[in-house]
């Protein structure tokens, strides 16, 4: 039913988001099939949100378990990156950027919850910059992960192609600029939460 649809996306990212590490270090096609998984889940993160605000089917536990869900399918793509043996860039400099990743939503998630315990939370409703982190860090993340798969689907096509030195780049500049947004919305929200007294 189409009341049901929205939550079970959700629902479908908080399940799908521990089988990314399961299949990515899995021999033969497994990155491909954690790539694939990845996309969907991301993709489930548009489409459940478009369908709840369509059909007037918001909740508040769907409401609290949205943003669960997106968090744990960051954390769960930034750690299989972190795991991996042969990192796609500098291990530090993916290290430096999911901790910050990391804090920024830890922080955010407890300051909305505060916000909206007073009686404050259209103050830190999401925003167009928000959206575009999110955006951004989404896409980034599928770069790096999407790279292993390509190395395999080009292994299998008997062709000689390393994607290593663009998609890593591009991947890491992508996840650092996703970063950079988040710590500036962070502000943001901290200076209307507290007002002055955070510059």
């Amino acid at each position: 039913m189409i009341i049901d649809t929205p939550l079970g996306f959700t629902w479908g990212r908080v399940i799908l988001a521990p089988l990314i590490p399961l299949f990515y270090f899995w021999p033969g096609w497994g990155a491909a099939v954690a790539l694939v998984i990845y996309i969907v889940a991301a993709l489930s993160d548009y489409y459940d949100g478009k369908l709840a605000r369509k059909h007037n089917l918001s909740s508040a536990f769907g409401a609290f378990l949205d943003p669960v869900a997106d968090k744990l399918l960051v954390i769960v793509a930034l750690f299989t990156l972190l795991a991996d043996p042969q990192p796609l860039f500098s291990r530090t400099a993916l290290l430096i950027l999911a901790a910050l990743i990391i804090l920024r939503e830890v922080v955010q998630s407890a300051l909305r919850d505060w916000m909206s315990q007073a009686g404050r939370s259209e103050e830190v409703a999401v925003t167009q910059m928000s959206k575009t982190k999110t955006l951004l860090q989404m896409i980034a993340l599928g770069v790096l992960l999407g790279d292993k798969a390509a190395v395999q689907a080009f292994s299998w096509l008997d062709i000689v192609f390393d994607t290593r030195g663009w998609s890593g780049v591009v991947g890491m500049v992508m996840l650092g600029g996703a970063a950079v947004i988040g710590i500036i919305t962070l502000g943001s929200f901290l200076k209307v939460a507290f007002g002055k007294s955070v510059s």
